[in-house]
């Protein structure tokens, strides 16, 4: 076998909207390990098992990844990095260095509550224990439970 030759001066270009793997605003892709202190943890909640009328909230955390996706694309490809809200005037400029952490989905147990309350809650105080804020994507009502039981958990200490 030959040497393996490596790409000279390639550099990856902005990916369209519909291409790439899917983090919430292109955002790192990271564990609850990788925060620090300031930083933001998203976080997917793909659980509907105790929803009382229509399922479908699973998909939620994947579908706003999507929805961001298209988002970040229009401001990243502008040539002011920008976007103007046409109704306000106000213009939105993302920072240079992001504080954003996309932690991928919580495991949960769709034949297993407790497991899953369990998950929820000690995502949450992992999260707020590291100095981060957490912001979480889907889920239906239940998981607001163990999700303030877990940041009551970390704050109390």
């Amino acid at each position: 076998m030959g040497k393996r030759r490596h790409a000279v001066g390639y550099q990856r270009d902005l990916l369209p909207s519909f291409a790439g793997i899917n983090t919430f605003v292109r955002s790192l892709r990271g564990d609850i390990d990788d925060l620090s202190p300031g930083m933001v943890g998203i976080l997917g909640v793909t659980h509907d098992g105790t929803s009382s009328s229509r399922q479908g909230v699973r998909q939620g955390p994947r579908s706003i990844r999507e929805a961001s996706a298209d988002f970040i694309f229009d401001v990243q490809s502008s040539s002011a990095k920008s976007i103007i809200n046409v109704l306000t005037g106000r213009t939105i400029k993302l920072p240079e260095q992001t504080k954003l952490l996309d932690l991928g989905d919580l495991p949960v147990y769709p034949m297993d509550l407790q497991k899953t309350t369990a998950s929820c809650r000690n995502a949450i105080s992992s999260i707020v224990t590291k100095g981060a804020f957490p912001v979480i994507l889907g889920g239906d009502h239940y998981i607001t439970y163990p999700l303030i039981k877990g940041f009551c958990q970390a704050k109390s200490g």
